[in-house]
């Protein structure tokens, strides 16, 4: 089985494709379609040459058809990518004013927006990665991190040694709580966290730090649920401080 995701398409953007960067290619279209389904080459495949994109179109059994519906869903992925460079270009703007003004700890909370900002950026930013971090982005993160703010599982903790040994670095963290009353939340209950950080553990990170930790309430507004949630939270970092990290 296979998706597609495409951009919403609308007629309302201002992209034009000049049609010596498209290259059409016909094709026999299958699936339902009757008898003359397989027998003409209605289908059409566009390859838009300066990105490389490729957009394919089957739907209909006129290739004249098919030809305008692949072009509208180029255009649409094409007007989205200038749409997400000028998000990234207004967002290095608006970092190299905070910059100027004095400002040198930023966050980002997707590994590849974080590798790219690093390229473009002072290399005397202080980068925090703010998001959820799935175990084969690690090593695009702790290269350019001085704080990983989401640990929230024992996968995520090996991997995070594993690339932080590799470049004989010590990588400070957070660890991530799940206290809210919600399914979509990850991290680790009060109660894991605990039982976790033993001596043997710490013993087998050497090249992490365990710096504090981190939650987020449920999304509610029930103040006193939000209240309990991170007073949980600060117990949990007072108990984890006092009685294994020596109150430091």
């Amino acid at each position: 089985a296979s998706l597609e995701v495409m951009p919403e398409i609308t007629d309302d953007n201002d992209i034009e494709v000049r049609e010596e960067d498209v290259k059409m290619d016909v094709f026999r279209s299958s699936g339902a379609g009757g008898q003359h389904i397989n027998k003409t080459s209605s289908a059409v495949r566009l390859t838009h040459i300066p990105t490389g994109i490729v957009v394919t179109s089957t739907a209909e059994r006129s290739q004249l058809q098919n030809r305008h519906d692949a072009m509208r869903k180029l255009t649409a992925i094409l007007n989205a990518m200038e749409v997400e460079e000028q998000r990234k270009q207004e967002e290095q703007r608006m970092i190299e004013e905070a910059y100027a003004a004095g400002e040198r700890i930023f966050a980002e909370s997707r590994p590849q927006e974080l590798v790219a900002k690093v390229e473009v950026l002072p290399s005397d930013i202080e980068w925090h990665f703010i998001g959820n971090l799935q175990t084969n982005k690690v090593k695009m993160v702790v290269p350019h991190t001085t704080l990983i703010h989401s640990i929230a599982n024992e996968r995520l903790f090996d991997e995070v040694e594993k690339c932080a040994a590799k470049i004989n670095k010590v990588q400070d963290v957070l660890i991530e709580l799940h206290v809210a009353q919600e399914e979509s939340k990850q991290g680790f209950t009060p109660e894991e966290a605990i039982e976790m950080l033993n001596d043997e553990f710490i013993a087998l990170h050497p090249h992490i730090r365990i710096c504090g930790v981190m939650g987020m309430a449920s999304l509610t507004d029930d103040e006193t649920k939000i209240r309990n949630e991170f007073k949980t939270i600060k117990a949990t970092f007072e108990r984890l401080r006092d009685e294994i990290f020596d109150g430091c």
